[in-house]
């Protein structure tokens, strides 16, 4: 479920999500892993899971802007898509992780 927020008050329900890596997960640089998965029957293409420096994280598609800029004149980066990934990346990283073998 996710959140609705009226003038008069906010309803918080959390959200679940199934997360099911597809098949095709490959290494493509030092601590980065490009993969397809299907969120809840939405399937998302190009996702990076990525080894930070505090830890793993996903990295959604995006697309570069030609027509905005941020105030210092760099372009501006809009994803495609995006969910709250934090609640299931321990899930992501051990299906990638069984691909992977």
């Amino acid at each position: 479920m996710a959140k609705y927020t009226t003038k008069k008050e906010e309803v918080k329900e959390e959200a679940t999500y199934v997360v099911k890596v597809l098949q095709g997960a490959k290494v493509v640089g030092e601590g980065r892993v490009k993969f397809n998965a299907d969120v809840n029957g939405v399937t998302l293409y190009g996702l990076n899971l990525i080894e930070g420096k505090n830890g793993p994280f996903i990295s959604f598609p995006q697309w570069k802007s030609d027509k905005f800029a941020n105030d210092d004149g760099s372009p501006k980066w809009y994803k495609h898509c995006y969910f709250p990934a934090d609640s299931v990346i321990d899930d992501i990283v051990a299906q990638i992780d069984e691909q992977l073998k």
